[in-house]
């Protein structure tokens, strides 16, 4: 009896939205995809760096800043989209292709589903990134 009551709760609790699903910028891959933004000509390799961690470290926490690679990698965050979840990660990495002429933009999501943690891509997120370093790269 007190199972089905507590079965019961789950289902109406479901059915009533207060089981948080993914956001619905969040799509399932099983790698992230990246995207890719060319630098303009006349922008050298220090100022698309120094744009590139601005723009990043102004949302997150950078793990990994590697110049001379070209790589920046944030650490996981459970705020991006201005709610707090425990159930929603998500993480940037920017890397240059090794002639400094373009950059690629992933942004990594994991979501716990019902079993275990879904892998993905933050498709809003990545867009936004995108779109700010294309701004100001100009």
């Amino acid at each position: 009896m007190r199972s089905n009551i507590l079965s019961l709760a789950l289902l109406v609790c479901f059915a009533a939205g207060c089981v948080d699903k993914p956001p619905a910028s969040w799509k399932r891959t099983s790698s992230a995809d990246w995207k890719r933004l060319e630098i303009p000509a006349l922008v050298d390799y220090d100022k698309a760096w120094t744009t590139v961690t601005d723009v990043v470290s102004r949302s997150f926490d950078c793990d990994t800043l590697n110049k001379e690679n070209g790589y920046v990698q944030t650490k996981w965050i459970d705020s991006w989209g201005g709610k707090v979840r425990d159930d929603y990660f998500v993480r940037l990495t920017v890397k240059f292709s090794t002639d400094h002429r373009n950059v690629d933009i992933r942004a990594e999501a994991k979501y716990e589903g019902e079993d275990d943690w879904e892998l993905g891509t933050d498709t809003e997120l990545q867009d936004k990134v995108f779109s700010d370093l294309a701004a100001q790269l100009k």
